[in-house]
C-alpha cells in the first residue's frame, strides 16, 4: 500500500547531500558530491552505473538512483568509521590516503578532491574524507537526520572507455560478466 506520509516526508525534507553522476565510463561511473546549497564538497568515484537491461551485481555496480538514510558506522574492513547509506551495504569512504582508482571500489563510494584523467584515478582522498565528515557532524549538531539523493541527470549511456589511460576492452569476451546484457 503507498505510505502518504513517507512520500511527502521525502519531497518535503531536502537531502542533505545530492550525489550527481557526470560521466558513465566501463569501469566505473564518476560524480560530484553537493551539499544543500549545491556546493561542490568533492568528487565521487563508484562502480559502474547499470543499463536498464543490466541486471544488478551486490559489489560490481552502482547503487540505484534514489534518495537513502546516511549513517555513521564502523567498517571492520576499512578499520574506520564512514558513513553508510541506508538500505544498501555501499559507505561514502575512502581506502587509500593519496589515490581511489576504479577496481579499489567494492561497491564503495570513494571520494576524492581532484581528478586525474591521466592516471585514471581521484586524489586526495583523506581531505575529500573529512570535508564530508565536517558537514555530516555540522548536520547532525543541528538534529537534522542526513540523506543522500542520488541522481544521474541526462544518463543516456554508458562511455566504452575505461576511465584514464587503461584500454577498454575490445571484445564482449573481455567483458565482465555483469556488464552483459540480460534479457
Amino acid at each position: 500500500m503507498f505510505n502518504i506520509c513517507k512520500f511527502i516526508e521525502m519531497k518535503i525534507i531536502h537531502p542533505s547531500f545530492t550525489l550527481m553522476r557526470c560521466d558513465f565510463f566501463s569501469d566505473c561511473t564518476i560524480g560530484v558530491l553537493l551539499d544543500q546549497q549545491g556546493h561542490a564538497i568533492c568528487k565521487t568515484l563508484e562502480p559502474p552505473f547499470r543499463l536498464s537491461n543490466e541486471r544488478r551485481v551486490m559489489g560490481k555496480t552502482a547503487i540505484a538512483v534514489g534518495v537513502y538514510t546516511l549513517s555513521k558506522v564502523y567498517d571492520p574492513s576499512l578499520r574506520y568509521q564512514n558513513l553508510q547509506l541506508g538500505g544498501t551495504r555501499s559507505h561514502l569512504c575512502f581506502v587509500t590516503q593519496d589515490k581511489a582508482t576504479p577496481n579499489q571500489t567494492r561497491g564503495n563510494i570513494l571520494l576524492g578532491m581532484h581528478r586525474n584523467n591521466e592516471e585514471g584515478c581521484l586524489t586526495d582522498c583523506v581531505t575529500a574524507f573529512e570535508e564530508v565528515m565536517l558537514y555530516y557532524k555540522r548536520l547532525r549538531c543541528n538534529h537534522q537526520n542526513p540523506r543522500i539523493e542520488v541522481i544521474a541527470p541526462g544518463f543516456s549511456e554508458r562511455s566504452s572507455n575505461n576511465f584514464g589511460l587503461k584500454p577498454a576492452p575490445t571484445s564482449e569476451a573481455e567483458l565482465p560478466d555483469y556488464l552483459l546484457y540480460t534479457y
